[in-house]
């Protein structure tokens, strides 16, 4: 860690945009997408605290209260975590008179790249704090604009930033990755190559496993399951007997009922979406249909208190 990331103070601000799976993920916590068992907004914290930022201030929006149940006071990674009621650009600029610079980044996009070391590529203080058009004194997470102030130039490594507007984008980012194609951190043990399962989940012993495939915490899939091939299970999916999946990610606390067989699709507590956008409420709740109600929702943190029907569903061994 260098002196100069120790001393940065990154700002975090969210998008005014609405989340691509409505109605069955509420667009006002956009930043908490589970994307490969991680909210968006942990990915990112995760990535800063490992490339040495030790500083970080919310903006004020209408998410922050979800952000502030996820995050505290971010001592889980080793960092300070504050809150403000100033929006983005305020916040920025209160920051730059006090610091005379800072790190910028929307909380509620993947980042892709390395952030080890992060340190300045020359000097960017701002000569006026408080003139709006100087964003030479705040870094913006960009591979491209001015070299000095760019993540890319100022850690010399390959960087992108997916706003994930579409369902396609967000399989696609839940894809890429659970199957350890980016920098991300993805949590649980390697069952296989290509396979990775987070802590206390069960899986009947006959259940077959492709590559591609990621399940999260507090999981149940039951016997003769096939997962054939780049599935993403978020945390608490319970999965009925003789399913197949192929090419699915699957949000929180989704049950998929005994025999159903899924493709190229997200599917959610309320329905299922193709990969092109259109949403299908689920008409039958032993086919699709809701775990348990908990949190996750509202602040990406998953319980591990088990419901009734995962006790009759999937009894532990």
């Amino acid at each position: 860690m260098s002196a100069d990331s120790a001393a940065l103070i990154a700002v975090i601000g969210f998008s005014a945009a609405a989340s691509p799976l409505e109605p069955a993920w509420p667009s006002t916590h956009r930043a908490l997408l589970p994307v490969a068992g991680k909210p968006l907004i942990v990915h990112l914290v995760e990535q800063l605290a490992t490339g040495g930022i030790r500083h970080l201030r919310i903006a004020g929006s209408i998410q922050q209260y979800a952000v502030r149940q996820r995050l505290r006071d971010g001592r889980e990674w080793g960092i300070t975590v504050r809150y403000s009621d100033l929006h983005d650009a305020d916040l920025r600029m209160q920051t730059l008179l006090e610091r005379g610079q800072c790190l910028y980044l929307c909380g509620d996009n993947l980042h892709i790249g390395d952030f080890a070391e992060i340190s300045p590529a020359g000097n960017p203080r701002v000569a006026d704090p408080m003139e709006r058009s100087d964003s030479s004194a705040y870094w913006s997470l960009s591979s491209a604009g001015p070299a000095c102030y760019s993540i890319a130039a100022a850690t010399r490594r390959p960087y992108t930033r997916d706003p994930i507007s579409t369902l396609r984008r967000y399989h696609d980012a839940n894809v890429a990755v659970a199957a350890a194609r980016t920098s991300l951190l993805v949590p649980g043990r390697t069952a296989k190559p290509g396979v990775a399962i987070d802590w206390d989940s069960y899986l009947a012993p006959d259940v077959l496993l492709g590559e591609g495939i990621t399940i999260g915490k507090h999981c149940r899939i039951d016997r003769r399951v096939q997962l054939d091939t780049q599935c993403v299970l978020s945390n608490g999916v319970i999965i009925g007997r003789d399913t197949r999946l192929r090419n699915v990610s699957v949000l929180p606390n989704t049950y998929i009922g005994a025999g159903t067989r899924l493709r190229n699709a997200v599917v959610a507590p309320q329905g299922l979406f193709d990969l092109d956008g259109q949403f299908w409420p689920t008409q039958d709740r032993t086919v699709i249909g809701r775990v348990r109600s908990n949190a996750e929702e509202r602040t990406g943190i998953p319980t591990e208190k088990l419901s009734v029907l995962e006790k009759d569903l999937c009894p532990i061994a």
